[in-house]
């Protein structure tokens, strides 16, 4: 399995403060059975300070000290998507994850992404869509998206015991292409809550999968 969107770089956003901290995430992950983890630190969020110039150095320390534990690491970004210059760092040169505020949607912005990063070469992925109080699985926005090839991700925390009725709908519905940890380090056992979300819904398993077997 891989976990497409963690805060583990230390020091950098909202996520985990120290190195000591992001090694003992590290083992967590191993714990599940998880050896790949994708670091998508916030950028350009209103709500959050990013050390952005620390970013590259702190995944280069991180990524040696996981390799050696036997986890395969891969360097990203969060994009906070309003109406600014686009600029992120695509997973593996390939995938965009992008975020927005979760009540107000931005006007125009599925056409500010494909006339910035789907032109740059970049497969769009929605961060925490069940987050969203404008997106609706059975909406015309949703449907528009899909229809664009966007893919969509849900935190694991959200196929808890008690499943909130927005995110059941987005489960019902269909259009999920992930779970992901949305892992800040806050509490433990989110990597836990990952492999158990996969095996609670199986067809989104085998679409993660599908999308790990087109990079790999």
């Amino acid at each position: 399995m891989i976990d497409f969107h963690s805060h583990l770089l230390y020091g950098i956003d909202d996520g985990v403060k120290t190195r000591d901290e992001s090694i003992a995430l590290l083992s967590e992950y191993l714990d599940s059975g998880i050896r790949r983890i994708v670091f998508t630190p916030h950028i350009y969020n209103p709500y959050v300070t990013t050390a952005v110039r620390l970013i590259r150095e702190t995944f280069e320390d991180l990524h040696a000290a996981a390799l050696e534990m036997g986890i395969e690491t891969y360097l990203g970004a969060e994009l906070f998507v309003r109406h600014q210059e686009l600029k992120t760092i695509p997973v593996l040169g390939r995938y965009a994850l992008c975020e927005f505020d979760v009540y107000n949607e931005p006007l125009g912005f599925c056409d500010l992404i494909d006339g910035t990063l789907v032109q740059q070469g970049c497969e769009i992925m929605i961060a925490h869509v069940e987050r969203y109080k404008w997106l609706l699985p059975d909406g015309e926005r949703a449907a528009d998206m899909k229809r664009r090839g966007y893919l969509f991700q849900m935190n694991a925390e959200s196929v808890g015991d008690i499943v909130s009725s927005r995110a059941q709908k987005w489960l019902d519905s269909g259009m999920i292409d992930m779970f992901v940890t949305d892992n800040h380090g806050r509490q433990p056992g989110f990597p836990g809550m990952l492999a158990e979300a996969c095996e609670r819904y199986p067809q989104i398993a085998s679409r993660m999968n599908e999308i790990e077997e087109s990079i790999w």
